[in-house]
């Protein structure tokens, strides 16, 4: 009888531990592609640019991480090139003071130690089942904090980024402004890599 009571209390916390691992899924990067049809833009000599505030739910859609609460206000920059020139977009000709893609990352990410010290911490009170959940967490984490980090640079502006844009093709990309720092509007420029002519886009991401 004891030796079935044990069992059942070690069967019980064992489905416990899969319940919440299987619900845990906070500890990993989900992103999902940004959309393209709500991106109000200008059109210029075949080129078309837009900009879009997203809010946090598009955030939190788009990169599974909410970003304004981080203090970072997050614009969808779209550019459409209908033309056969190609341009050049450098970060320095968009009117905003971008941040660092890195840094952004860097605050987006999980806290991998926390989380296996708080996962494991039952261990130390003899429950040793509790070392496969702290394992898979900080796994699990560290994967999420990777795969964050190169969809951030496949995927954004950084300040000292530069964008080749080639004939008959389009840009969809998010960069990132402190959030007291946002404008109501800004201007982007783009030169056309064959005969250095500026075209400048006046956008309203609000």
């Amino acid at each position: 009888m004891v030796t079935n009571y044990f069992s059942r209390i070690q069967l019980s916390i064992f489905s416990l531990v899969i319940v919440v691992m299987a619900f845990s899924s906070c500890a990993k990067y989900k992103p999902t592609p940004l959309g393209m049809g709500n991106v109000q833009g200008q059109t210029v000599d075949s080129i078309t640019v837009g900009a879009r505030a997203l809010s946090e739910t598009d955030c939190y859609a788009a990169f599974s991480r909410r970003i304004l609460k981080k203090g970072y206000q997050p614009i969808q920059l779209l550019i459409v090139n209908d033309s056969d020139q190609s341009y050049i977009l450098h970060a320095h000709n968009i009117g905003l003071e971008l941040e660092s893609t890195k840094v952004i990352a860097s605050k987006l990410h999980l806290n991998t130690t926390g989380r296996v010290i708080s996962w494991g911490a039952p261990a130390f009170f003899g429950l040793p089942i509790f070392l496969l959940p702290a394992i898979v967490e900080g796994v699990w984490s560290n994967e999420a904090n990777k795969k964050l980090d190169l969809d951030f640079m496949q995927r954004t502006i950084s300040h000292d980024t530069t964008l080749y844009i080639a004939p008959h093709s389009w840009v969809n990309r998010v960069l990132f402004v402190a959030t007291e720092k946002m404008p109501s509007h800004f201007e982007t420029t783009l030169i056309n890599k064959q005969n250095n002519k500026a075209l400048t886009f006046e956008l309203k991401p609000f």
